[in-house]
């Protein structure tokens, strides 16, 4: 990755990972907050407390994403039975051809990909209410370049002052990311 190398000053967003903290600094705002749900089969409901209520299901999730540790693990843990793809405009399709039960997404895309679908099939999926992984995503600073510790200073710096707008906060909250 050329932005590990220090051919970039900045790379954005990633999600805080041990081996990312290896390679790069982390400032001290995170830029978005990931949400990602469950959406199933509305004929065959899905009311989860623990990633082991996916035992049973036949679960989809997107080659290239990052899930957390804990989903990683249930995944082993559980045996759980799930496919990988690699678009995800997929995911939803294939829970109405009932080639799976459930997948997890965020829901922007997921409302983006709703959306494209007719009326009749966006009723045969649903959300779960309750997020099955929060994560936080970072700008994150290559150890490779000199001024990188200058760089995370003043990006704090300019993003708690950024932030104070509230017009802009707000804009930001709307169409980017929870912080």
């Amino acid at each position: 990755m050329e932005s590990k190398q220090g051919a970039f000053d900045a790379t954005g967003h990633w999600l805080d990972k041990p081996q990312r903290r290896k390679d790069f600094n982390f400032p001290n705002h995170h830029v978005a907050i990931e949400k990602l749900y469950f959406y199933y089969d509305v004929n065959k409901p899905f009311d989860w407390k623990s990633y082991a209520d996916l035992i049973g299901r036949e679960l989809i999730i997107n080659k290239g994403y990052t899930y957390s540790d804990d989903f990683y693990q249930a995944l082993k843990k559980y045996n759980i039975q799930h496919q990988i793809v690699i678009e995800a405009e997929l995911n939803l399709k294939m829970i109405i051809k009932q080639r799976a039960d459930i997948t997890i997404m965020e829901k922007k895309l997921a409302d983006y990909h709703l959306n494209q679908l007719h009326y009749a099939k966006r009723q045969l999926i649903k959300m779960h209410p309750d997020p099955a992984i929060v994560s936080r995503g970072y700008l994150l600073f290559s150890k490779n370049i000199k001024n990188s510790e200058e760089l995370i200073r003043d990006f704090d710096s300019g993003f708690k002052q950024v932030m104070l707008d509230k017009s802009y906060l707000d804009q930001y909250l709307k169409n980017c990311s929870e912080l």
